[in-house]
């Protein structure tokens, strides 16, 4: 039987630079990505571990720590400044450096509570809402090289008192994304996501008003990816919009339909396994180790 190791590592960040900064690096085990370190403050400290089944054949283990920079973005429409959501320990930025039109907004007090989700946090309980011109946009500007998941969250919640339905069209550069639809679901929301390969360092996201309501937006966001994780065959066919993601075997998410989770290093997200139970397929779960490859 092979010998098992436990490698554990402690990261605080204190302020020892005294830039009162948020500390976000990855974490490698030789050439396999461990874990995002995300210290938000100089109080907070992170604490990992990890069992290793195989030692390398050099009998040396490497414990990489690998700079990624802040290359995101994530933007809470409508919120006056930026914070910290502690939930997800992920940096929110306020939304007038990204776009120069639009009036900022809340969903009702009586849906606040309904809006506040596990893993979404308060960014569905602001909005920005455009209610001149035909195609307002949002104005990103990423580092080249990189496919990037951009994802918008639109929560209606009420917001302007009228319990009405509201339609409008999202658009990514000058290409149609998708159509944005509410009916009087007023505590409901709805994400688009999609990824794509930027050839300049602007990337525009436009909402654009089709004469069935006000159009509006609750949290943006832009990921960096790893290129080999999703394979775009070249520029010119560089968007690859969402149609599902199936967290296959799971039976119910705290949050609902949809949940995300702090290891996933893409802060993907994922829907309930809703989908194959028509097709006779059996949900099934064990608390025991399962070999990858493995038939077992």
């Amino acid at each position: 039987m092979n010998q098992m190791y436990l490698i554990r590592a402690i990261f605080s960040y204190g302020n020892y630079d005294n830039k009162n900064t948020v500390a976000v690096f990855d974490l490698y085990v030789g050439a396999n990505y461990w874990t995002t370190i995300r210290l938000p403050n100089a109080a907070y400290f992170q604490s990992e571990e990890i069992i290793i089944q195989q030692l390398p054949s050099d009998h040396l283990f490497q414990v990489c720590l690998v700079n990624i920079g802040l290359d995101f973005i994530h933007i809470d429409c409508g919120e006056s400044r930026g914070y910290i959501d502690p939930e997800t320990v992920i940096p929110y930025q306020a939304d007038m450096d990204f776009v120069e039109t639009g009036k900022n907004s809340m969903v009702a007090p009586d849906l606040r509570t309904d809006l506040d989700h596990f893993v979404f946090g308060r960014q569905l309980k602001t909005l920005r809402f455009f209610p001149e011109g035909k195609r307002n946009c949002y104005t990103l500007k990423p580092k080249l090289g990189n496919n990037y998941l951009i994802r918008a969250f639109f929560a209606y919640g009420n917001y302007d008192a009228q319990n009405r339905s509201h339609t409008f069209d999202l658009y990514l550069n000058v290409d149609f994304w998708e159509t944005v639809h509410f009916n009087d679901d007023t505590d409901g929301y709805e994400f688009a996501e999609i990824i794509h390969t930027p050839t300049t360092d602007t990337i525009l996201v436009c909402l654009v008003n089709t004469g069935l309501g006000i159009p509006f937006i609750s949290m943006l966001e832009l990921r960096p990816l790893i290129n080999s994780v999703y394979i775009i065959p070249s520029p010119s066919q560089s968007l690859l919009v969402l149609d599902t993601r199936i967290d296959v075997g799971s039976t119910e998410f705290i949050s609902g339909l949809f949940t995300r989770f702090k290891d996933d290093v893409f802060d993907r997200v994922w829907h309930v396994d809703d989908v194959f139970e028509d097709q006779g397929l059996e949900k099934i779960n064990t608390s025991q180790y399962i070999e990858v490859g493995s038939s077992r």
